[in-house]
């Protein structure tokens, strides 16, 4: 069976993230969160913690379907914007 080298430290990183967005979270109620990268992955994950916690998210991404599944998800909870960040004309839109 194949061991990680770096196991331990994953899951010592993993609990505290949690830990850190528990915390962040605890701050969130009435506040606004926007999260890039938020369709899928680390942050799809994030975006329902916060919204769970009361936050109003907007969730960026560069994919419009994989935006529009992840606001199923939600059921209207979240606004979604599609954009790249990586690009300075369309990280305006996030802001408009």
């Amino acid at each position: 069976m194949y061991k990680a080298p770096y196991a331990g430290t994953y899951n010592l990183s993993a609990r505290l993230l949690k830990l850190n967005l528990r915390k962040c979270m605890a701050r969130s109620a009435n506040k606004v969160v926007v999260i890039t990268g938020g369709n899928r992955g680390i942050g799809l994950a994030a975006a329902k913690c916060f919204a769970a916690e009361g936050a109003s998210v907007i969730i960026a991404g560069r994919s419009a379907e994989k935006l529009a599944k992840a606001a199923q998800a939600f059921a209207g909870v979240v606004d979604v914007v599609r954009a790249d960040v990586a690009h300075l004309d369309e990280l305006d839109t996030l802001f408009t």
